[in-house]
Order: structure tokens, then C-alpha cells, then sequence
């Protein structure tokens, strides 16, 4: 005997979800003004919205600027680079101390030590562009993180 299967399908219903819908009749006029307000506040959902509106919840205002997001994108890249530089650069002084000799080394790390003064010079400027950051985004206060 085979089990019998059941004949509902779909999704099964969520308790005290949203199963009540309302829907309201806007003029293309009212529909772009609610969609420009959705897009202004940072909502994804305007179902959501509507009902902050409605009930007097709090809406939350988020404005997002992609140039922040690609400067905070690119300042992350460089910092994993720069692990990895660090990672580097500590097993190249031990291969150079043990594989050669005591002027061969001091030449490669002489060497070593211009690239990382070039480093260096590139951390000052990464340094320089996240201050930058700071004061635009937090204005003149110390910002810290913590």
C-alpha cells in the first residue's frame, strides 16, 4: 500500500503572517510621487512603507552614495593587498637570511627596504584619502572607531 499524498500544494501558510491584502487605487501622478519617496528613503519594499505611513511607525531614512561605497570598496582591496605584502615581505627576509650570504643580504635588503619605503609613501596617500573621507562624511569631529 502506498502512503497517500496530499492534495494541497504551494507554500505552506505562516502563522501570523500577512495573509490580509488591501489594495488602493492611485493616478500616475500619485504613483510616481510614492515611488520617488520609496527611492529618497532607501526602502526596497513599498508594501513596508505604506505601512509605516499608515500605522505611524517610524520611517527610517537611509541615503546611500555609491562614491563611498566604491572608496570603502577600493580602501579594503588595498588592505588585503597590504596583508599580503606583510606576509611576504616576512618570509623573503627569513629565505634571504638563511639562503645567502652576508653581503648578498644586506644588498637584497637594501633592495627590500626602497620598495617598502614606496610603500609607504602609497600608505601616506591611502591614509590622506580615508581622512578626506572622514571629514566629508562626519564633518570636523575626531570620528573613531571602535
Amino acid at each position: 500500500m502506498e502512503k497517500e499524498k496530499s492534495k494541497k500544494a504551494g507554500k505552506k501558510p505562516e502563522k501570523n503572517g500577512q495573509s490580509i491584502r488591501i489594495s488602493v487605487r492611485v493616478n500616475a501622478e500619485e504613483h510616481a510621487r510614492l515611488l520617488e519617496l520609496v527611492d529618497e528613503l532607501g526602502q526596497s519594499n513599498k508594501s513596508k512603507f505604506l505601512r509605516s505611513c499608515l500605522f505611524n511607525r517610524e520611517i527610517s531614512v537611509v541615503k546611500v552614495d555609491s562614491s563611498l561605497y566604491k572608496a570603502i570598496e577600493w580602501l579594503t582591496k588595498i588592505h588585503s593587498q597590504y596583508r599580503a605584502i606583510g606576509t611576504n615581505y616576512n618570509q623573503t627576509v627569513k629565505r634571504i637570511n638563511a639562503c645567502f650570504g652576508e653581503k648578498k643580504a644586506a644588498l637584497l635588503l637594501k633592495n627590500l627596504e626602497t620598495y617598502t619605503r614606496n610603500l609607504i609613501a602609497v600608505s601616506n596617500q591611502i591614509f590622506a584619502v580615508t581622512q578626506k573621507l572622514k571629514e566629508k562624511y562626519h564633518g570636523s569631529q575626531d570620528y573613531q572607531e571602535q
